[in-house]
């Protein structure tokens, strides 16, 4: 049902018309153009950085049935002459089910392979504008889905700072983003197939998503789709582990994750979230599976103790799980781009703390300005890490979650304190929005 506080967000954005849309598509376009073209038609493989040679010596092995964490991923590095960072490559820290993603990349040369990718992460950017602009039009915005889709590229291109990383580097966070998007969309709409297929999508980056999956299997209406979507994990993880035996191969992935944070790139001092604040605070580097098991337990309270109703808000409690999940895991300054179309419904909402939600999206998205503004040295390691700024940026977040999302128990007793008074509304399920359409 549409309430006074949905109907002043959607007057408040009334410019945004089926004219203005196709408008702000051509911007779209000519920003995308300029900025993201260069590195379309540009050199591949890039000579740095050289974050996709990872991905693709990865799919090379699995053509070729050998296993990617093993020493082959190396020997593939000196075969085929490709630039590595260190001075031996790094392992393959991607899960095995990342097969289905990376194993076509390895029929190609390294240089096709790298241009096609490219190619197919501009469509990933076009099919994940689609996405947020579907969620957030469900949510009672009467605005056009081009003119939101659109919008959404242009502040991944133009207004992130980490959007161009993404086509700079050649990397697959669009394609995770895209898994969480399908997943949101299907707690929405209470639709299945998206949510199983935005678990096995979503997942290729567990730092990004494990404690989101955790949730939909928390809650009723999504948990048999988040089995399904975890059984074809499981399926493809088989698959990607056959080569060199199950067993083995196994073992060396979880040998290759036990490394991951002794790479400079890959520590909590240049991770973001609570492992950051720890570290930095007492000198505790806390382990992953650690702060997994933390992310975890907060999202399994938060489901026994503070929500209020699972019928009424399931896609509350799966957006607050994704914040939560990016709070307690090391992440970098791309992985937030998940959370943009979740920013952007607290950010329209009618309650103060929508400041502090704007706030932290904002500074998300020109973290590295702000660190060549202030030219902070305290607890920066060099001017490029970015992870004092995402971990302020991403605290702020989680309060604002908690305070915009009413069928929290947090939500419930930051309004009895609240001056304002001011109820905000919940992000709509489907029910919801069936209503407004009988209109």
């Amino acid at each position: 049902m549409m309430t006074p506080n949905t109907a002043s967000a959607a007057s408040r954005i009334d410019w945004l018309s089926p004219a203005t849309g196709r408008l702000l598509f051509l911007a779209a376009f000519l920003a995308g153009a300029a900025i993201i073209g260069p590195l379309i038609i540009g050199h591949h493989p890039r000579p740095f950085p050289a974050d996709f040679n990872h991905l693709w010596a990865a799919g090379k092995a699995w053509t070729l049935w050998q296993s990617p964490y093993g020493p082959g991923h190396a020997a593939i590095f000196e075969a085929y002459g490709l630039i590595h960072t260190h001075d031996v490559p790094p392992p393959f820290f991607y899960p095995p089910h990342s097969i289905a993603l990376f194993a076509p990349l390895g029929l190609f040369p390294p240089a096709a392979a790298s241009f096609i990718f490219a190619v197919l992460n501009v469509a990933a950017l076009g099919v994940s504008s689609v996405l947020a602009a579907n969620l957030l039009r469900h949510g009672g915005l009467e605005v056009s889905r081009l003119a939101l889709a659109s919008l959404h590229a242009i502040a991944i291109v133009v207004f992130w700072n980490a959007g161009c990383v993404i086509f700079a580097h050649n990397i697959a966070t669009l394609f995770i983003y895209i898994g969480v998007l399908l997943a949101l969309r299907g707690v929405q709409t209470k639709r299945s197939a998206p949510v199983a297929a935005g678990v096995f999508l979503a997942l290729i980056s567990p730092q990004i998503a494990a404690a989101f999956a955790f949730s939909l299997l928390l809650l009723k209406q999504t948990r048999p789709a988040a089995i399904a979507g975890g059984a074809m994990v499981a399926a493809f993880s088989l698959i990607g582990l056959a080569p060199g035996g199950v067993v083995a191969s196994l073992g060396a992935f979880l040998e290759n994750l036990s490394v991951y944070a002794s790479y400079p790139e890959n520590a909590h001092s240049n991770q973001s979230g609570v492992g950051f604040f720890i570290e930095k605070l007492t000198g505790l580097s806390l382990s992953a599976p650690l702060l997994l098991a933390c992310a975890a337990g907060a999202v399994a309270f938060v489901r026994s103790r503070l929500l209020e109703s699972e019928a009424r808000a399931p896609f509350e409690f799966a957006a607050f799980s994704l914040i939560l999940g990016l709070f307690f895991m090391p992440s970098l300054n791309h992985y937030y781009v998940v959370l943009t179309p979740v920013a952007a419904g607290y950010v329209l909402k009618s309650a103060r703390m929508s400041l502090v939600a704007f706030a932290a999206l904002a500074i998300h998205m020109r973290a590295w300005d702000l660190i060549a503004a202030f030219n902070f040295h305290v607890w920066f390691q060099d001017r490029n890490n970015s992870a004092t700024f995402d971990s302020l940026a991403i605290l702020m977040m989680l309060t604002a979650a908690a305070a915009l999302s009413p069928s929290l128990g947090i939500a419930a007793f930051w309004r009895r304190n609240s001056a304002s008074g001011a109820r905000p509304k919940p992000f709509p399920v489907a029910s919801d929005h069936d209503q407004l359409m009988k209109r």
